[in-house]
């Protein structure tokens, strides 16, 4: 009884200033010394940059000019139209690659609806410079004109075109996601991880949240959809925060793909929908 008296006894308002009591496990309270120099432990905010070092990569994120509001415009025409002038955007990479900068291209293969619009491209591009002199021949069905040289037509020609509407779509649904769950978001293109002497460039790295996105974008044919897979596992957004947005691939295709890579995959037409779909799905 005199042991149970000591434990009972009052204690002072001293006592209780000068001791913390902690809980452990499901054991009493316990009185603990508290230093008058003891460490505050505050908790860092989730970004980008956060997310990647808490995997172990390092990551560049370069601060890249948006492009212009007309060359957005002339992206989505060409990618919303991507059906019908692929094999026309094909026949420029085509000459190009192979140092030919002259543009002979048939139309006759093509449905009205579809020469139209590949026309429409076509002397879209000539007033923007793209192709100099571009001419259709409704009399021979065919489209002629000189590709320019220079790095940033190219650049577009050859993908950045997709890039860019993928941007862009990505942009308006995150900043729509982040309004309607009431959190923050970032959205960076062209980033670049390193660890362990390996680099790799996203084509878009985004963060609704706490939750961390990649999309890659493929505006020509590719197979090798296991090394996305794999570096979406060591990056941690697999199997629910990754999405490939591949352009020659049908609806059914993609829907297969993605089962068997348990990431999402998308064409240029359901891609909005895919990203809506996995952010939601996220939170």
């Amino acid at each position: 009884m005199a042991i149970m008296s000591k434990f009972l006894k009052p204690v002072s308002q001293e006592e209780v200033d000068s001791v913390k009591y902690q809980t452990v496990g499901t054991s009493a309270l316990a009185p603990v010394n508290v230093s008058v120099e003891a460490e505050v432990i505050s908790v860092e905010k989730v970004n980008i940059k956060t997310y990647f070092a808490s995997k172990g990569f390092d990551i560049q994120i370069s601060e890249q000019s948006p492009c212009i509001g007309h060359v957005e415009s002339l992206a989505f025409m060409v990618a919303s139209n991507y059906r019908s002038c692929k094999l026309f955007l094909k026949h420029i990479r085509e000459n190009v690659a192979r140092k030919c900068f002259h543009i002979n291209y048939p139309v006759s293969q093509l449905s009205d609806c579809e020469r139209d619009t590949v026309v429409a491209i076509a002397e879209k591009f000539g007033e923007y410079g793209i192709i100099s002199n571009v001419f259709f021949n409704r009399y021979t069905g065919f489209i002629n004109g000189v590709v320019s040289s220079a790095p940033r037509v190219i650049n577009f020609l050859n993908g950045d075109y997709l890039e860019f509407y993928g941007r862009t779509i990505v942009e308006r649904v995150v900043k729509e996601a982040a309004e309607r769950h009431n959190t923050d978001y970032e959205v960076y293109s062209n980033a670049i991880i390193s660890k362990s002497g390996e680099k790799h460039e996203l084509d878009i790295v985004f963060r609704v949240g706490e939750n961390v996105f990649w999309s890659e974008i493929k505006s020509g044919k590719f197979s090798d959809f296991d090394c996305y897979r794999r570096l979406g596992v060591t990056m941690g957004v697999n199997p629910d925060r990754h999405i490939l947005l591949a352009a020659e691939k049908e609806t059914e295709t993609a829907e297969v793909i993605s089962w068997f890579y348990q990431f999402y995959v998308a064409n240029i037409e359901n891609f909005k929908d895919k990203v809506v779909e996995m952010i939601d799905k996220a939170f």
